[in-house]
């Protein structure tokens, strides 16, 4: 029976981190998967968010492997130094703030968002020039989602990143890199705070090989498509999620 619990961890992951690294969100949906097949909570939490840092590093490197970006370049070094540096700091204060706020409010409120970013992709077709105070908007809007629900991170920050004036090929790479960076300060500090007996060693290993499986298909996925398609799948991914986000609280 747990062979097979694993087994099907291990499916999943390949599944939904083919979706993150592909269009830079969706891994944080495993949560509630998880806690449905009867992983506790506090495993759950801990078990994601490091999966999730390890695979997202693994994404972004690759994702500089295949030239979908350049992280050696001026602009992408600056890109990350900021949307590292913010969402430190943000995901920090997400995580004291998530203390006195209801789950559903928390869902609805990130379910609205990531449906407008995704809808404002399709509306607003015309280029944006670059902007580096709306990445420090959406990366610090990103990482206190991720600091307040352990969701809502990638939605926001690829989407915001490409009304920001990244292309969409670099906003995916991007976001991965930096959401595994935000994500691993975010496992230090659950350590910190629960200690290393409440992860789940077994599950943490059955998420990374599905992951890791997955990951470079994706990655190459995004090198084959088109800047622009990618653009209006990355919108009509987040307009999906968001609505999936809000009907979970409801049904």
């Amino acid at each position: 029976m747990i062979f097979e619990l694993f087994i099907s961890v291990i499916i999943i992951s390949f599944i939904f981190q083919f979706f993150d690294s592909y269009a830079g969100m969706g891994y944080g949906t495993l949560t509630p998967i998880l806690l449905l097949l009867g992983f506790p909570v506090i495993e759950v939490v801990s078990a994601v968010i490091l999966a999730s840092s390890i695979l997202s590093l693994l994404a972004g490197f690759l994702h500089h492997g295949f030239q979908n970006i350049d992280l050696r370049t001026k602009k992408n070094k600056q890109i990350l130094l900021i949307l590292i540096s913010f969402g430190i700091v943000a995901v920090i204060i997400g995580a004291f703030t998530a203390i006195n706020i209801p789950e559903k409010i928390l869902k609805i409120y990130i379910g609205l968002l990531i449906i407008i970013i995704g809808a404002s992709l399709f509306i607003f077709k015309k280029k944006r020039k670059f902007s580096k105070k709306r990445l420090m908007f959406f990366g610090s809007l990103a990482s206190f989602n991720k600091g307040i629900s352990g969701g809502g991170y990638g939605p926001v920050l690829a989407g915001g990143q490409i009304s920001s004036g990244v292309k969409s090929k670099q906003a995916v790479g991007i976001t991965a890199f930096s959401e595994g960076v935000v994500s691993l300060i975010g496992f230090l500090i659950y350590l910190f705070i629960n200690g290393m007996n409440h992860t789940n060693w077994g599950l943490v290993v059955s998420l990374l090989i599905g992951g890791i499986i997955s990951t470079p298909l994706a990655v190459l996925g995004v090198k084959k498509t088109k800047s622009k398609k990618l653009k209006y799948y990355i919108a009509a991914a987040s307009i999906m999620l968001g609505i999936a986000t809000i009907l979970e609280v409801f049904f």
